[in-house]
């Protein structure tokens, strides 16, 4: 799980991308 939310941080870019992400993340 972790390597794949690096992963994530890395694409996140934008504050609306990291939220997004951050949701999909915790399963919502």
């Amino acid at each position: 799980v972790e390597a794949m939310e690096f992963l994530l941080e890395k694409l996140a870019d934008t504050d609306s991308n990291k939220d997004f992400l951050y949701s999909m993340s915790k399963g919502g």
